[in-house]
């Protein structure tokens, strides 16, 4: 929601495709017009329904330029037909709307800057069937038809994260070694992951 904010406006239709529980529509509802989610598990697609999201069940059957505002949050690594999905999505967006996409990126600082070989066992999985970088994920989704692409960075995990990593070779530490870090440290760290785009996550916008 933090990252949408400034993109959402009173008068936005808005869908969420994989919206899970639908924690960030609840979120936003009150800030546009309205919400739909779409999400193919069975219980979590019913308990969107119990707290009052319409849902969709086929995307495919969806009526065309229904929507202002459409958000993927790390959906698009799972999706094999990348192309195909972003098509079906454009074809739901009005004149103008646009497309809000978070990603992992593949030049996190873990693989692209520091390359520690069990990061590379956790982080490569079946379950995602593509990677993207700022300049592989800007390409996609122009040639996807999309246009006005502006990618931001985003890092997720802190400094004790990534020292656990090294020191340790596996997830977790959030937050472990911040006692000892100043506040100015943490940020300055941060920030130049993100200046350089060796951040963990990718945030896009999209215009039809």
């Amino acid at each position: 929601a933090r990252l949408c904010e400034k993109h959402l406006k009173k008068t936005d239709d808005c869908l969420e495709v994989g919206c899970a529980s639908g924690y960030f529509l609840h979120t936003i509802r009150d800030r546009v017009r309205s919400v739909t989610g779409f999400e193919t598990h069975t219980e979590l697609r019913a308990y969107c329904e119990t707290i009052g999201i319409p849902m969709l069940k086929d995307l495919g059957a969806a009526k065309p330029a229904s929507f202002d505002k459409i958000f993927i949050f790390f959906v698009l690594e799972h999706i094999g037909d990348p192309m195909g999905f972003l098509g079906a999505l454009k074809r739901l967006l009005k004149p103008g709307g646009q497309l809000l996409v978070e990603v992992p990126n593949v030049d996190d600082a873990l693989l692209a800057l520091y390359d520690i070989p069990a990061l590379r066992d956790f982080y490569f999985t079946p379950a995602h069937q593509f990677y993207y970088s700022k300049s592989t994920l800007d390409r996609v989704l122009k040639k996807a038809g999309f246009s006005a692409v502006t990618i931001e960075p985003e890092q997720r995990y802190d400094l004790s994260n990534h020292m656990h990593w090294m020191l340790a070779g596996k997830p977790g530490g959030q937050g472990k070694y911040n006692h000892a870090f100043s506040p100015e440290l943490l940020a300055a760290y941060s920030q130049n992951l993100k200046d350089r785009y060796l951040c963990d996550t990718l945030f896009a916008v999209a215009r039809v």
